[in-house]
This record gives structure tokens, C-alpha cells and sequence, in this order.
């Protein structure tokens, strides 16, 4: 059990499979004590709606989800579509078929064992509960079990997306890659920090 008091944090960045320019999402987790928040942003550009997650639970890690709301703390992520059918977001488990095949999204379809979804799972959905573009919503967990180490990868659903036509449009959103350039640089200055420390030995 992560002691309580603790706190780590993990932030990650998506970009659409089949929009880049278009569709994307900031996603950090926050764990205090054994309060575990899932912060989400939909920051498309484009109208779209997300409305499923799918990530990595770490074997040991026990989760139970609490409840999820916009940011501003006034509208729960639910939708009464009729008196007998209540929509909501729920945490479930994900397997590799049940995000697809995109190419985009293949290098993750063993990673992948958890998601939230507006209905049944990753590749359904609800969009009039979906986290709307502009938007930032926020998962609630508690850790109820083992060490809290991050969630990631992550893989986001979205539909609804305008595509310049219609509203007709869906994408999966997996992680940004880090530039080459980026990898070189950290290199390059994990060498210059290895030259200081020489010299001033």
C-alpha cells in the first residue's frame, strides 16, 4: 500500500492516429495519500468528443473508481438518456482486441489491461457524455493495494469529430512520441553533467 502522504505525479500527451493535427489530449495523475486523480483534457482543435480511456494497470495495483466530473465541479459525466437508461462512465477491463487494430494503436494492444467507457467498452461510447473539446474532466480512484507507479500507456477514443464535412468522424489517440532530436539532447547533457563532475574530481 503507498503510504499515505505520498505524492507522485505522471503527465501525458496523445495525438489523433488519424487526425494528428487535429486531435489531442493532456492526461496527468495525481496520487495523495491513496487518492489516486485522473486529470483529462481534451485539447482538439477540432470539435470532438473523447469518451473512452484505456491503460496499464500495474500487476498488484488494486483501483476502485469513485465517480468522474468536470473540472469546474458542477456536472457529473453522467446523461439520463430516458427514464429506464442511465449513461455513465465505468472502469472495466480492456484486452488487446477491444482497442482495434489501427496501426497507430498496435505497438500498445498488449499493454493495455484497464479503461473507463461511456458504454461497454473502449470501442463504444456515448459522446453525449463524452469530455468535449475545451473540456477537462477528472477521474476519481483509491488505491487499495500495492505501489501507484503511473498508468501508462494510454490509448483515447474520440467521435463526434468534425472531419470537414460532418460530424462523423472518430479517431484513437495514442502517445506523443519523444523526438530523436530530444533523446539526443538528454543525451547530450547527461554526457556534459558526466564531464563537470569528472573535472571537478
Amino acid at each position: 500500500m503507498s503510504a499515505v502522504g505520498a505524492q507522485v505525479a505522471h503527465a501525458t500527451s496523445l495525438v489523433g492516429s488519424d487526425y494528428p493535427n487535429d486531435i489531442s489530449a493532456t492526461i496527468s495523475s495525481t496520487l495523495a495519500g491513496t487518492s489516486l486523480t485522473l486529470q483529462v483534457t481534451n485539447t482538439s482543435g477540432v470539435e470532438s468528443y473523447l469518451t473512452s480511456l484505456a491503460f496499464q494497470v500495474p500487476s498488484g495495483l488494486g483501483l476502485t473508481f469513485d465517480g468522474a466530473f468536470l473540472a469546474d465541479g458542477t456536472t457529473p459525466l453522467i446523461h439520463q438518456q430516458n427514464e429506464n437508461t442511465t449513461y455513465e462512465w465505468t472502469f472495466g477491463t480492456v484486452t488487446g482486441n477491444d482497442v482495434g487494430n489501427r496501426e497507430a494503436v498496435r505497438p500498445y494492444k498488449d499493454s493495455v489491461n484497464f479503461g473507463l467507457f461511456t458504454d461497454g467498452g473502449f470501442l463504444g461510447g456515448k459522446k453525449v457524455i463524452g469530455i468535449a473539446d475545451g473540456d477537462t474532466a477528472i477521474f476519481m480512484f483509491t488505491v487499495t493495494d500495492g505501489s501507484f507507479t503511473g498508468l501508462e500507456p494510454f490509448l483515447a477514443r474520440f467521435q463526434a469529430v468534425w472531419d470537414g464535412d460532418s460530424l462523423d468522424g472518430s479517431d484513437i489517440a495514442t502517445p506523443t512520441p519523444i523526438p530523436g532530436a530530444a533523446w539526443l539532447l538528454g543525451t547530450g547533457l547527461f554526457g556534459l553533467v558526466g564531464l563537470r563532475r569528472k573535472f571537478r574530481s
